[in-house]
């Protein structure tokens, strides 16, 4: 997966891998994301997981990762 930053603001990310029960654990934290950055993950493990920014609350992207 990779997210490039187009807004004119800073972000911070943040990947979750959420459970059966909804439960959200932190599996990677990025530095600063600058307007032009580029975000490279990998997630291997089937399943949903949440890329949160850090910054501003409430700012979610839902991933889900299938075979």
């Amino acid at each position: 997966m990779i997210g490039i930053e187009k807004d004119p603001f800073f972000h911070q990310s943040q990947i979750r891998k959420v459970n059966e029960h909804g439960i959200e654990y932190p599996l990677m934290v990025s530095v600063l994301e600058p307007e032009g950055a580029t975000v490279e993950v990998s997630l291997e493990e089937v399943g949903p997981y949440k890329l949160r920014c850090k910054i501003h609350d409430g700012m979610v992207l839902n991933i889900q990762v299938v075979q």
